[in-house]
């Protein structure tokens, strides 16, 4: 569905662009119609606001369609123009005169974003937190160690004379927290980060994207009506981060990136 908003603010030729696209343009989602001059409109997601300025719109919209000279062009992420190199500002454009031709780059450009794309949003953050988690896990370990070899001879001895009770704090220390802190440690060493991305829709739908292992590539997204039809895990794990603030990591259920978003951890790996 396409919202459309100050289209009196543009020339008849835009308003009869939008009005073909509008009635072609399918997604689950509203995408919204942004005016930044008279020739030149930017695609918002509206699962995700954006401020009204130009400058925002055109910087965080899923694609722009604009006039150059005597052609329109049509911009987005999902373009690829290969008569240009990646780094160049056009890379990610097609340009023509034919109105049939930018109605046709539009229906096959300017969409949604996936649930991949979602899920990228916020994988760095996620992905630190728990990666985060890992090493205060392995340094706390670490902190247990015997320096005082006088004690570790005393304690020796002790053993033998009377038994496994250890007798210096040092060792008690090391038997009563640096032992749990190693367990820790190794139970969490061999973990990967989890690739199982929640996101939970203004409509109240939820997707669940799992991402495939040692890449960004999705290898699966499932949509359900709501959070009480998603998988019971997953209502749990969600349930639970959902009292945290935001940004939080909580170890084997996961890391809240926002109220809607989130990453579960619990499955196999």
């Amino acid at each position: 569905m396409l919202v459309l908003n100050d289209v009196e603010k543009l020339t008849p030729r835009y308003v009869q662009l939008l009005a073909d696209f509008r009635r072609t343009q399918i997604s689950r989602f509203p995408v919204e119609v942004r005016v930044i001059n008279s020739e030149f409109v930017a695609f918002v997601d509206s699962r995700f606001p954006v401020s009204p300025n130009a400058s925002a719109s055109v910087r965080n919209s899923i694609g722009s369609v604009y006039s150059d000279g005597d052609k329109i062009v049509v911009e987005s992420r999902l373009i690829q123009n290969e008569k240009y190199n990646m780094n160049n500002t056009d890379y990610h454009t097609r340009k023509t005169q034919d109105i049939r031709k930018v109605l046709k780059y539009m229906k096959e450009y300017l969409k949604p974003y996936t649930a991949q794309e979602v899920a990228n949003r916020t994988l760095s953050n996620a992905k630190q937190a728990f990666n985060e988690h890992k090493e205060k896990a392995m340094w706390k370990a670490r902190g247990y160690k015997l320096d005082d070899l006088d004690a570790l001879y005393e304690e020796v001895m002790h053993m033998k004379m009377l038994g496994y009770e250890p007798k210096t704090n040092a060792v008690k220390k090391l038997v009563n927290e640096g032992f749990p802190a190693l367990e820790q440690y190794m139970k969490t060493k061999d973990t990967e980060f989890p690739r199982v991305h929640v996101h939970i829709a203004p409509d109240e739908s939820v997707t669940i994207a799992v991402l495939m292992k040692h890449s960004n590539l999705e290898t699966g997204a499932y949509t359900h009506d709501s959070l009480a039809a998603a998988p019971a895990f997953i209502q749990q794990q969600v349930g639970l981060l959902k009292m945290m603030d935001k940004n939080t990591h909580v170890p084997d259920v996961g890391y809240k990136s926002s109220d809607t978003e989130f990453w579960i951890e619990g499955f196999s790996q």
